[in-house]
């Protein structure tokens, strides 16, 4: 429990109490709001009041407070969102550092020692396992969802369009990808004998969207945009033949 806990916290710990705050101050702003609205008003009135604020001067000097309140409204609304948006980013490169992990455990009997390719196919099943949790609306220093697109790329969005019952435009899929891909940073270690842990890191670079909220949590990158890095560590163990090579003697026909 404690290990797992400890996963899921990694590089989130004042997220989430921060996160909790917000949540309950934004629930009792709006609801001391709403009790106000609805004494002044009567809330069977609340609707017409909306509409007829522009129309007439009378009450005027009443929304001076909405107009002095607002913005910190806002900016208390934008900052729970990017803090959820931070433990969704979380939530998805622990899964992202699973399905690294695993895949290394499976190339890991294939290779021997575990040189060639076991590392690229760790990070290659990392980044397309973050593909659902990454961002597919921005466009980041030069890269969009234009262009030619990798093979790799090429069959994933294929997959997607064959067993999603969903379906999503080519584009948004195409940009979320080229995010994980270039997001993400993947690396795995071990195992220096046969049962021993083979540790995943995943790093993911993520990109505030509020301009106001960067600078209280994030770090200002060379484009001048601000960023945190996510990060989660899996360590499972390897489980391989007990062999002198490691290896369990069967290929695999992958792309």
């Amino acid at each position: 429990m404690s290990e797992n806990l400890q996963i899921a916290l990694e590089s989130v710990e004042w997220i989430v109490p921060l996160w909790l705050a917000s949540m309950l101050g934004l629930g009792a702003m709006t609801i001391q709001l709403w009790r106000r609205l609805a004494r002044r008003r009567g809330a069977f009135r609340i609707a017409q009041a909306w509409r007829t604020l522009h129309r007439s001067e009378s009450g005027a000097a009443y929304s001076l407070g909405w107009v002095l309140t607002l913005p910190f409204y806002v900016t208390f609304l934008a900052f729970t969102l990017e803090c959820a948006l931070l433990l969704v980013a979380k939530t998805g490169s622990v899964y992202s550092a699973f399905a690294g992990a695993r895949t290394a455990i499976v190339w890991q009997s294939i290779e021997a020692g575990g040189a060639g390719q076991t590392g690229q196919r760790a990070r290659q099943a990392a980044q397309q396992a973050f593909v659902p949790f990454a961002n597919g609306m921005q466009k980041k220093n030069g890269s969009s969802s234009s262009g030619t697109a990798s093979a790799r790329e090429r069959a994933y969005l294929a997959a997607n369009a064959q067993f999603s019952q969903k379906k999503a435009s080519p584009g948004f899929l195409r940009a979320k990808y080229k995010d994980a891909v270039e997001s993400l940073a993947v690396t795995t270690t071990g195992p220096a004998q046969f049962n021993d842990d083979i540790v995943c890191r995943v790093v993911f670079h993520y990109r505030f969207h509020a301009p106001l909220i960067g600078p209280l949590l994030g770090q200002r990158g060379a484009d001048g945009e601000y960023y945190r890095d996510v990060i989660s560590t899996v360590a499972l163990q390897n489980e391989g033949p007990q062999n002198k090579n490691g290896r369990l003697g069967i290929t695999f026909a992958s792309r």
